[in-house]
């Protein structure tokens, strides 16, 4: 996944609750520059977020918590 798809994904946030999950796989598979960009866009789930519901889909998708 490309660091625009991620984009694109991570607006459909908090709705749509596996965006976590499926940038954390984009991060995995990334390399260099775009890795970066994508560990930069994560921090967005964390403002978008509602609740503390959502903080901790984030938490144990992206901390591993």
């Amino acid at each position: 996944m490309t660091f625009d798809e991620v984009v694109k994904l991570i607006s459909t946030w908090p709705k749509n609750k596996d965006v976590p999950r499926l940038v954390q796989a984009a991060y995995e598979k990334a390399e260099g520059e775009e890795k970066f960009l994508i560990g930069k866009a994560t921090e967005s789930l964390y403002v978008a977020a509602e609740d503390e519901y959502d903080l901790r889909i984030i938490s144990s998708q992206l901390e591993g918590n």
